[in-house]
């Protein structure tokens, strides 16, 4: 929205990075929420996640997104991360983890710039896609739940491996307020 765009222009030099996330809606649809463009421009690390994929996918290349009809997912899902040159989002995870897939659109193919970091479905379906040279990391899969099995690993490496926060919470601090 207007005022999100304006609060990170205000914050920009304390933002470490920016997390879309998935949502209900298609990039096709005209009442998808706005996100505004210029968020590409801030040099900010970004993940997009589900709906958060699909659109940085389709503001870059408005034919990279299949339509609802033909790529409807939902539920567990086997993926596969590239092994050659592993992706920073995903290291310290095993070749292949069970994954949540709770999506319409998909990605069928990947803008100019990006690459596919992991796939599933025997390589068929593309689950993540990144461009580092411009900031960008993006997963089809939901690995903010818990049926995701790689123990918070894939956030917690876009927050301390590539946007560079430093940890200044514990659990125990939790716990104890």
């Amino acid at each position: 929205s207007k005022d999100s765009l304006e609060w990170i222009k205000n914050n920009k030099k304390n933002l470490k990075g920016i997390i879309l996330s998935g949502g209900a809606s298609s990039v096709y649809d005209i009442d998808m929420p706005k996100i505004p463009k210029e968020i590409l421009n801030f040099k900010i690390p970004i993940l997009g996640i589900c709906l958060g994929m699909q659109w940085l996918a389709y503001i870059n290349d408005k034919n990279s997104v299949h339509k609802i009809k033909e790529g409807k997912s939902y539920g567990p899902v086997i993926v596969s991360f590239k092994t050659k040159n592993k992706s920073k989002l995903f290291k310290n995870l095993p070749n292949n983890i069970k994954a949540w897939s709770s999506h319409g659109d998909s990605v069928k193919n990947v803008p100019k710039d990006f690459f596919v970091t992991a796939t599933s479905k025997e390589g068929k379906v593309i689950e993540a896609m990144e461009s580092e040279l411009r900031k960008i990391w993006a997963v089809q899969f939901h690995p903010e739940v818990e049926q995701t099995e790689d123990e918070n690993i894939i956030l917690n490496n876009f927050v301390f491996k590539i946007c560079k926060c430093n940890k200044d919470y514990f659990k125990k601090d939790i716990i104890e307020e």
